[in-house]
């Protein structure tokens, strides 16, 4: 489902007699969450050629507007943020903030959006008028002729900040002629080759790796601060709403708008009484907040207000009947009545998924044989929190998250895996020991700037005087100091040759000698370590290529139910290490693999679904765990994941009792009993698993040498 089937339901919207009221002049609304509101809204700045303010309440209602905004609108809504209450906290403001206004304003002047979101308390704060917020605004474009000084002094009249290595938005670096910044707005940072005052080349690079990437011929650079940093206190200020002339003003919930905004006063008036200065009633504090009437003024300027279900506001109404739609996490198998339902009303229904689990949503429909399409399940591509039944529209709309919990997602560094050899360098500091693959061992002793002259003696005579003149260029070098004395220079463009030392914390290591050939031999033990260790591999891997084991049977219903209804993110090593179990499990040969991960990314889950597959083969399953309070967790957790699947869980422990025990090992004999989790009672000898299929050892380590024979004995049986 792409752009056009919203075109469909959006001329669905527009024939409705509630959009067709809501055209002709009525302006109070209820019954639209605010995700469809921002729909609605935005057909409405279509038709009548407006751009639109919209007020809400909340943060957390700004980022349901601007999801539907990006959802269903011709261009995304942008958010811009409240001041701080107390005028001495207005020089702390986030990096992050300051960033998102930035970004913000330049949209709307460079009319890139035409909807700006925020909360009331943003109509306190001052920002530049338009046309002083143009002058900031930087263009820079290869062959342009700027100095770099006066460059680095606009930068940091910007906000930005001078660093070694620009690793983060509001960084700017100069190293030699060479000038690294990150601007508000773009995804990888920039890097300027300048050849004197001239920008020779322009291109994106990664901040992980500080490796070039592609070239650009022009760039846009944004302010990290709305006001340089000299601002004088006569500087001239306007509203937000200044940026959006004629704009169609939308408030929602307005009674809790004013409650916000007499709020914010009174706590901003005790600020300014604090710090002697007179409260917003009276004068607005000099450059920090516009005063009170102003903003009560802008709230009832407005065209459109926005009530929920449980208001009343005066004045006629348009009811747009809208409701949201519920959430099923662990309740999946309810989902197909509610398509069921949607058909009986003639509404389409559509789930919103990201592209990367758009699979995994079309594997949800397989196993509950749900259609898909026009009449079924309609499938884009999308965020949305929390979908809604927008009847006007003929549509109901899920939201991926109502259907799997989400936590927030881990960040993934950029590039190879082979990028980890320099990614520690983000954080080093003068002192600490350095790899270099070529040499060893070293101390990161300073860095260094090594001026060498351009020289035209490159060109013949008959050439000569016809290229630029001679200049000064520098050069940045990393020094690193050897053993007895010896010192490198690394030129930054070299990083990729080193890795940050790991050795034990504490102990300093010995340097190695620049041209000895300790490093060498060093390199030589580790490669004769790893070629036994090879040979080892290759002998026992050949041994269990002899033996036999139960092959497992391919992914059944259980199994993709089971995992669809996974209520967090599989991480890709999840996905990765649950791939390869399988394929193992489903050859005749045994086992035998070690999955690593810290606490918290999903090693338990990953077992469990290698549990349900020996299940489904008609084998029992042996969890091993050190601990009594580790098994119970265990337990738990089992139980709670196949709650809906019929497999029998147990624990066994030496807190048992011996009738317990009993019922145990009778339900193991005749094959009733699944998965038994347990602590080193699991290996006694009257324990026995008739069909075991498959044995997950918990934290191995932390098993005696007795305990990992028997392990051995199982393992052969």
């Amino acid at each position: 489902m792409g752009a056009s089937s919203w075109e469909e339901f959006s001329r669905n919207l527009r024939t409705s007699d509630s959009y067709r009221r809501l055209l002709d002049g009525a302006g109070r609304l209820r019954g639209l969450p605010l995700p469809a509101a921002a729909w609605v809204i935005d057909l409405l700045s279509e038709d009548q050629g407006r751009p639109v303010c919209a007020i809400v309440p909340r943060e957390s209602d700004a980022i349901a507007w601007l999801e539907g905004s990006k959802l269903f609108g011709r261009e995304p809504a942008v958010f811009f943020s409240s001041p701080p209450q107390n005028p001495s906290q207005h020089g702390e403001i986030a990096l992050a903030a300051r960033c998102q206004d930035s970004v913000a304003l330049s949209a709307l002047f460079q009319g890139e959006s035409r909807t700006v979101v925020f909360t009331p308390t943003a109509l306190f704060r001052p920002v530049p008028l338009p046309e002083d917020f143009e002058r900031r605004l930087q263009e820079l474009s290869v062959g342009e002729e700027i100095p770099i000084e006066v460059l680095a002094s606009r930068l940091s009249s910007g906000g930005y900040s001078r660093a070694d290595l620009v690793n983060e938005v509001g960084d700017f670096a100069v190293r030699g002629g060479v000038v690294d910044l990150y601007s508000p707005g773009s995804s990888l940072p920039l890097r300027l080759d300048m050849f004197g005052d001239v920008i020779e080349s322009i291109k994106h690079f990664d901040p992980y790796t500080q490796r070039s990437q592609q070239d650009v011929s022009r760039v846009k650079v944004l302010p990290i601060s709305l006001f340089p940093s000299e601002r004088s206190a006569d500087l001239p200020t306007t509203s937000i709403t200044r940026y959006l002339p004629d704009a169609l003003v939308v408030v929602v919930d307005v009674e809790l708008l004013h409650a916000d905004i007499e709020e914010f006063a009174l706590q901003v008036a005790s600020g300014c009484d604090s710090q002697r200065q007179r409260p917003l009633d009276e004068t607005p504090t000099p450059g920090l907040f516009h005063a009170v009437e102003r903003v009560r003024e802008t709230l009832e300027s407005g065209e459109v207000f926005l009530g929920t279900l449980d208001m009343q506001p005066t004045g006629a109404v348009v009811d747009f009947g809208a409701t949201t739609t519920d959430i099923f996490h662990q309740q999946l198998p309810r989902f197909p009545r509610e398509l069921e339902t949607a058909q009986d009303r003639q509404d389409e229904l559509v789930i919103v998924t990201s592209q990367e689990h758009r699979e995994r949503i079309e594997h949800l429909c397989e196993v509950y044989t749900l259609p898909q399409g026009a009449g079924g399940v309609r499938l884009v591509t999308g965020g949305l929190t929390r979908g809604f039944r927008l009847p006007a529209a003929e549509l109901v709309v899920y939201g991926e998250p109502q259907l799997f919990a989400r936590v927030s997602p881990r960040p993934r560094q950029a590039g190879s895996k082979a990028g980890a050899f320099v990614s520690g360098l983000r954080d080093l500091k003068v002192g600490d020991f350095v790899v270099h693959s070529d040499h060893g061992i070293g101390q990161f002793v300073a860095m260094r700037s090594v001026a060498e002259k351009s020289t035209e003696a490159h060109l013949p005579d008959s050439l000569s005087g016809m290229g630029r003149p001679a200049i000064q260029v520098t050069q940045e070098l990393m020094e690193i100091a050897y053993a007895d004395g010896q010192v490198l220079l690394l030129p930054l463009q070299r990083l990729d040759l080193l890795q940050r030392y790991g050795g034990v914390e504490g102990v300093e290591p010995r340097l190695d000698r620049l041209g000895g050939t300790s490093w060498n031999r060093a390199k030589e033990r580790v490669r004769k370590g790893l070629q036994r260790l090879a040979v080892d591999l290759l002998r026992l891997y050949a041994e269990r290529q002899l033996a036999t084991a139960p092959a497992m049977p391919p992914d059944g219903d259980l199994q993709a139910q089971f995992e669809a209804a996974f209520e967090f993110e599989e991480t890709p090593d999840q996905l990765e290490a649950t791939a390869a179990i399988k394929m193992d499990l489903e050859r005749d040969r045994p086992m035998d693999r070690l999955l690593c991960g810290d606490v918290g990314f999903g090693k338990t889950e990953v077992a469990m679904r290698a549990a349900l597959k020996v299940v489904e083969g008609g084998y029992q399953v042996a969890v091993w765990a050190p601990t009594t309070i580790l098994a119970d967790q265990h337990l738990e957790t089992f139980r709670r994941r196949f709650a809906d699947l019929p497999v029998n869980i147990e624990m066994i422990s030496r807190f048992r009792s011996a009738g317990e025990v009993k019922r145990i090992q009778a339900e193991l004999a005749n094959g009733k009993l699944d998965i038994l989790i347990g602590t080193h009672r699991l290996l006694s000898r009257d324990v026995e698993i008739p069909r075991l299929g498959l044995l997950v050892v918990d934290e191995e380590q932390r098993f005696g040498v007795g305990q990992k024979e028997r392990l051995r004995e199982l393992k052969k049986a």
